[in-house]
């Protein structure tokens, strides 16, 4: 069997709520377990299998195959299951993703699916690396002159 370290970085949580977390411990338990994603994205449900490697509470899962996002570019996880088929996440407004298109909608739904808390610390995370990415490209195109 493959070598899978345990990933699972506290200091990485868009928030250490433990009321919020609490969703994720079911999920955290299969990390080095094979697990079936189902997914939706604008082309419609998708599915992806492999051992899980790693969780960021809100923002994705990885497995040995793939990244994917609980919120992301027009994909949300709808569901995920263990090895035997147990579900160990579930977001019932997945389908309704491929209807966003901007940031604000993007927030919006994170805040319905997670909450108020968890879509703001995403929001201002989202805008730092914006902000970061406007102050390399200014100091780039500086350099060009």
């Amino acid at each position: 069997m493959e070598r899978v370290e345990k990933i699972f970085d506290p200091n990485a949580q868009v928030t250490r709520n433990p009321s919020l977390l609490r969703r994720f411990k079911p999920l955290t338990a299969e990390i080095g377990k094979p697990v079936r994603i189902e997914y939706v994205t604008a082309r419609g449900k998708q599915r992806e299998e492999g051992l899980l490697v790693a969780v960021a509470p809100f923002e994705s899962v990885e497995t040995n195959h793939a990244g994917l996002p609980f919120v992301g570019n027009e994909c949300a996880i709808a569901r995920i299951t263990n090895g035997v088929g147990s579900e160990v996440f579930r977001n019932e407004r997945a389908p309704f993703i491929f209807l966003m298109r901007v940031d604000a909608e993007k927030d919006a739904f994170r805040s319905a699916c997670f909450g108020r808390e968890v879509a703001d610390a995403i929001r201002r995370k989202r805008e730092l690396r914006e902000a970061d990415f406007e102050e390399w490209r200014r100091k780039r195109d500086a350099g060009k002159k």
